[in-house]
């Protein structure tokens, strides 16, 4: 496993809006929010495998031109990126940016079914959309100090193997 501390202040980031083009943040594609529920900050992440130029932390960066490229052989089905909080918050939304489609030329796996493990072993099954946009997911709110993130199914890249996602985010309930 490969572990990277993030010093990002994604606060900081998404509210001074310094992000812009196609380095905009992730908090940018959350206009439909009534409550506008606060980012929760990631201290730390990890991911079972990563491909060259693909750390996990580029995942979560608050920008949306880098991503988390597993590099495990196949689709990328069973790898997993854990995020960590570094104390108890409360989450109750998820949001995901689908990595890129053509690396190179090639055409990458893109995420569909996603497992999302907190604490104690709670779970949220995500279904993602094949489109390039913002996707959020609300859950039932609950505290815990790190979430894992597991692919469960992809949609079939035609030349290339890594499947990637450009941004994780959590938020507040």
């Amino acid at each position: 496993m490969r572990w990277g501390a993030l010093a990002v202040g994604v606060v900081t980031i998404v509210t001074a809006g310094v992000l812009s083009g196609p380095f905009d943040s992730v908090r940018d594609r959350l206009p439909f929010l009534s409550n506008d529920p606060d980012p929760v900050v990631v201290v730390g992440v990890e991911a079972t495998s990563s491909a060259d130029g693909g750390a996990p932390g580029l995942a979560v960066d608050g920008q949306t031109a880098t991503a988390w490229v597993e590099g495990a052989p196949g689709s990328g089905v069973g790898e997993v990126v854990t995020v960590s909080f570094g104390q108890p918050v409360e989450v109750g939304w998820i949001g995901f940016i689908l990595g890129e489609r053509i690396v190179d030329g090639t055409t990458r796996p893109r995420l569909h079914q996603v497992r999302v493990t907190f604490d104690g072993g709670t779970l949220v099954d995500v279904t993602l959309e094949d489109r390039p946009d913002f996707q959020s997911f609300a859950f039932t709110p609950r505290t815990t100090t790190s979430a894992t993130i597991e692919i469960l199914t992809v949609r079939d890249g035609r030349d290339n193997e890594d499947a990637s996602v450009a941004e994780i985010e959590f938020f507040g309930p």
